[in-house]
């Protein structure tokens, strides 16, 4: 199997120009540019038969049609005019480009030209000449529409027929019964069945949780029945030891518990609905088949998330206002809302709650609270209790899915009419169909991640011990004293406790005569003298004593073997510097650095013990004082604390929320970026640099090890695969995203840019419309590059403070963000760059509240518009914002999360319209793929590996039509050339960020290609795309491998 992958929504890249200013050469993926196949607009005629190779290639440019690209007023190149007619239509009169408004084009001239971006040389890249797939309406919207309908319209009759009809009653008495039973209504008989029957069911599964991933219970009500599911498990005790899950310890759905594989015949649409039903999908057999069942499911948590749920603030709020707390963000939150004076509502704490079902069927049901104590039996207790307790567990799960029932009636009408799009719900159901397909390796990664981590472990243990070990000798001679980072530590020590020797009459015997044997006798004998309880670690030092084990532990081990990264003394045994001065440790201020002032130091003189004369009587002088063992430099007044300790200023080191935060741990995660860099390092030394490189190697695998290993990876045997699947395999599973969870599938900055452009209906009007679609970083006329160099930051931060903005950052976001990349910024100069960076790109208010003269000002208006209007609703779904953050729930309050709410929102509509479409263009051409995930802005398939291409094309459009029915609903009928197909799309025989990557890591030295033998993918764009497919989809029209070859060899 080949995976089509990363799908990202980047942009054909520009060119680059020789120093001869004739030569052009053009990018369509990253770092790789091509012979010369482009020129600009006056050299068109005078190079034709530069271009004369491409004739035999249908979709390409002849060379009578290479002046003819369709260019904007402002000289973007926009869709062929055969790709243009197929979703837009003819171009009439009254809709071409050159018809824009005078007006509104030297407003247009003006904003660019202020911005240094009018009269730029934009290249022409070929044009691509393809047919597309006949839309299944008269323009782009309606097709959408049409598709959305189809592929939603049997399971919406199914969740119509739920709602109207009557609950059948509930069984007094559950059978316990391996498999499923289902109690029928008309008889009253319980009847074992192999699944249920019905083609719609409110579904419910319970788990032992100390019985590791197995399902232990389920029941189900369907328009006729109920049904309920025991495990054998329940019947008998099975072998504990056993870790591996296979299809027979799940639920069936659509097959009997002993079939292997899936039986098509009896595959139709079904519906299941529950809450959180990711959850309960995970435990369900048929899921983990390679063939992807038409089994659909609905979660009322998502329909709930959508219709009304709160932000991530909201709800500490609100769980505040029922217990009360003392957080420092909600006093903060308070302090402001009166300080600024914001006309606030509190009616969202009215119309909103929490997520879980409990809370759920409350507000929306005004129902009782559900009995939730019996849970504990499936949290802490045994299968012995679940047989014990049997009928009122059985009880317990029915009413979960009794409730689940209830809030789906009301929320169903209330979600139809809030998203009233049906490619939505299309886009839910496909998300939920989500499938990662794994391998043996999946058990070798974990198992050579833990020894490898486990043998690091040990080596910075051993490091730390050592470095403690040297540490505690400095005690002779109080050495320690002058020592930078172990002076404040506890140096005190305890004598040994010891009861007075007894009196005797003994003959005392002179030393001289004591003999080796009477020497020993007499040692010995004193250990009558030591107490029972004796102590701890006496005669060495307090802060050392704490590292090492006492005597009576089982697990003892000698020396300082308790030592950790994560202890306070460990910075100080590493002689840690934060840029070169010794980091220390205060009480009220946490972690921070001391600087020696010789001003100071003066000042200080009677803080000093004998500091007035040294041995021989000679005063001192403040240079002689000034003296320290490391570098002295007169510091920055601005940040600086008097803790106390002579000739020396502390400084905390700079928290990555902003001035005023202690930090915990300068070893923490969130620190080793500036161990990389070299500004936190330890003083010379191999044992404590070493530890340092370990603590990095480590950090990755110590915070997601718990995760990683606690993912529920399913076994499939050879019988359940299909028969061109040879090898055994496994699944790890991925529950269904709620609708406020992924927020991936698209270039936020993409969408974004259409929301400012749609002003002027013209693509690129917009200085930032126009740095995303013609910006290149090679003359910096890039986003990311005009920020960097706007402010004087790298290109890379620049990336973090762009898209902090477009998502609704404000200004003290910046300034922190600017403290934490350069903590030499005091906090006025990282308030000059960000109100520079924001006045640039922002802009400022004027009158009418509107923002003006920045490279963003019109979409941030738009967004605004859309974020204040009676009802938001995002554009191009008309998705409507969550009561919790209606205008007239919240009054002013929550602005920042509403303008996020109209970006994300966007971005999901943009990958709900992507998989819908995918789908389609799957289903219609028989190609053999379904959706395995989307991260961040990617979306990737699993895909039959003589369908890679044919699939990859199928992304390519997907890109292509999404985004044309974006413009087309923000008022533009076209689409610039740059955006309209992905930069490549991926294919790859696994996950991975670049298909070039290797992967070497500690737990995998030798890479991908040489550890487990899997070579390097492929990405294509899209004219190597339509090579290797003839520019069809259908399986008639592939060229043959050999002429793919060729032509593609020609290609790079």
């Amino acid at each position: 199997m080949h995976k089509i992958g990363k799908a990202s929504c980047g942009c054909l890249k520009s060119v680059k120009i020789d120093s001869d200013g004739q030569k052009l050469s053009w990018c369509l993926r990253k770092n790789k540019y091509r012979q010369s196949k482009i020129t600009f607009r006056h050299d068109l005629l005078h190079h034709r038969s530069e271009h004369q190779w491409f004739a035999h290639v249908r979709y390409l440019h002849d060379s009578s049609d290479i002046n003819k690209a369709r260019l904007s007023p402002i000289n973007i190149q926009m869709l062929s005019e055969n790709i243009h007619e197929q979703i837009f239509g003819k171009i009439s009169e009254e809709k071409t480009s050159d018809s824009v408004n005078p007006e509104t084009l030297k407003k247009v001239q003006y904003h660019l030209e202020s911005h240094g971006l009018w009269n730029k040389d934009c290249p022409i890249i070929p044009d691509v000449q393809l047919q597309l797939p006949k839309l299944l309406d008269k323009d782009i919207d309606k097709h959408f529409l049409e598709l959305g309908k189809k592929q939603t319209e049997s399971y919406r009759k199914l969740a119509e027929m739920i709602i109207a009809s009557k609950m059948p009653k509930c069984p007094n008495k559950w059978v316990m019964s391996a498999g499923w039973t289902k109690y029928d209504s008309d008889t009253g008989k319980a009847v074992p069945v192999d699944f249920p029957e019905e083609d719609v069911c409110v579904f419910d599964i319970e788990l032992v949780v100390q019985e590791g991933h197995y399902p232990t219970l389920a029941t189900a009500v369907t328009t006729k029945h109920w049904y309920s599911w025991c495990s054998d498990r329940v019947m008998e005790d099975k072998n504990k030891l056993a870790t591996q899950i296979w299809p027979e310890d799940l639920i069936p759905l659509e097959t009997s518990m002993d079939q292997h594989g899936p039986d098509k015949s009896r595959w139709r649409d079904r519906l299941v609905i529950g809450h959180n039903v990711g959850f309960d999908r995970s435990f369900v057999k048929e899921q983990y088949y390679i063939e992807k069942s038409k089994l659909r499911f609905l979660d009322t948590m998502s329909l709930h998330i959508g219709v009304c749920g709160q932000t991530s603030f909201q709800r500490i709020l609100y769980q505040a206002t029922k217990k009360g707390t003392n957080r420092k963000d909600v006093r903060e939150y308070l302090a402001g809302k009166q300080q600024k004076h914001v006309q606030s509502d509190d009616t969202w704490k009215e119309v909103s709650t929490m997520n879980n079902l409990n809370d759920v069927y409350q507000l929306h049901c005004n129902g009782k609270p559900l009995q939730k104590d019996t849970r504990d039996i499936f949290v802490k207790g045994t299968m012995k209790d679940v047989r014990e307790r049997f009928q009122e567990l059985m009880k317990y799960c029915s009413s979960d899915v009794i409730a689940t029932l209830k809030v789906f009636k009301v929320l169903w009408p209330q979600f139809l009419d809030r998203f009233p799009h049906p490619v939505t719900l299309a886009g839910m159901m496909e998300m939920g169909t989500a499938y990662l397909p794994i391998n043996q390796n999946w058990n070798r990664y974990i198992q050579q991640s833990n020894s490898v981590y486990d043998d690091l472990q040990r080596e910075l243990k051993s490091i730390l011990m050592k470095l403690a070990n040297e540490a505690c000798t400095k005690i002779h001679d109080e050495r320690y004293k002058d020592d930078p980072w172990l002076w404040d530590l506890d140096w005190s020590t305890k004598d040994i406790r010891i009861k007075k020797a007894p009196k005797t009459k003994a003959k005392k015997v002179e030393e001289k005569d004591e003999t080796a044997e009477d020497r020993i006798n007499r040692i010995l004998a004193t250990s009558e003298r030591l107490y029972k309880i004796r102590s701890h670690m006496a005669g060495y030092p307090g802060w050392y004593k704490d590292l090492c084990m006492r005597l009576n532990k089982e697990d003892w081990l000698p020396g300082p073997s308790l030592i950790s990264l994560q202890m306070r003394v460990a910075p100080k045994l590493m002689r840690l510097m934060w840029e070169g001065y010794p980091v220390h440790y205060d009480s009220k201020l946490g972690w921070g650095y001391v600087v020696p002032d010789p001003e100071k130091l003066e000042e200080d003189k009677d803080m000093l013990e004998d500091v007035d004369s040294d041995s021989d009587g000679e005063e001192k002088t403040g240079e002689e004082m000034s003296k320290y063992p490391v570098r002295c430099m007169l510091f920055q007044k601005e940040g600086r604390h008097d803790i106390g300790i002579p000739g020396c200023w502390f400084y905390q080191i700079p928290h990555k929320d902003g001035k005023g935060k202690n930090v915990g741990n300068p070893l923490a995660k969130d620190y080793l970026a500036k161990v990389e860099d070299g500004i936190l390092k330890a003083l010379s030394g191999t044992d404590a640099n070493r530890a340092l490189k370990l603590s990095i190697m480590c950090s990755y695998w110590k915070n997601a090890m718990k995760r990683i290993e606690g993912q529920m990876a399913l076994g499939l045997k050879k019988e359940d695969l299909p028969s061109n699947v040879i090898k055994p395999t496994r699944v790890l599973f991925v529950g269904a995203g709620t609708i406020t969870k992924l927020w991936s599938g698209a270039n936020m900055a993409d969408d974004q840019l259409m929301h400012g452009d749609s002003y002027a209906k013209l693509h690129g009007c917009t200085a930032f419309g126009w740095m995303t679609l013609q910006g290149n970083k090679g003359d910096k006329t890039d986003l990311h590059s005009k920020t960097a160099e706007t402010v004087g930051i790298s290109r890379d931060h620049a990336k973090v403070f762009n898209y902090g903005r477009i998502y609704g950052a404000g200004q003290k976001f910046a300034e922190r963000l600017l403290m934490q990349f350069n903590h030499r910024l005091t906090a006025k100069e990282a308030a000059t760059k960000a109100k520079i960076m924001y006045g640039t790109t922002k802009g400022r208010r004027i009158k009418g509240g509107k923002w003006a003269e920045g490279t963003e000002s019109e979409m941030f208006n738009r967004l605004e518009d859309i974020a204040t209007s009676d009802l938001p609703r995002t554009p191009v779904l008309g998705c409507c914002i969550s009561k919790a953050l209606e205008p007239d729930n919240v009054g002013d309050d929550f602005m920042t999360s509403r303008i996020n709410w109209v970006v994300q929102s966007s971005a999901v509509d943009f990958l709900h319209l992507m998989l819908v479409c995918m789908r389609w263009l799957l289903d219609t051409y028989n190609i053999d793929g379904r959706f395995a995930i989307s991260i961040h802005d990617e979306v990737r398939y699993l895909v039959k590996e003589e369908d890679q291409y044919r699939a990859a094309l199928a992304l390519h459009i997907t890109n292509l039509l999404t985004r044309s029915l974006f413009a087309y609903q923000l008022g533009m009928d076209d689409l610039p050339q740059s955006v309209a197909f992905f930069s490549a799309v991926d294919i790859d025989q696994c996950l991975r960020k670049e298909v070039t990557m290797n992967c070497v890591t500690p737990s995998n030295p030798h890479g991908m290609e040489r550890g487990y033998g899997i070579p390097p993918g492929q990405a294509y764009d899209i004219m190597e795309t339509l090579k290797m497919t003839g520019g069809s989809l259908s399986e008639k029209n592939l060229p043959c491998d050999n002429d793919s070859e060729v032509e593609m060899k020609q290609a790079v």
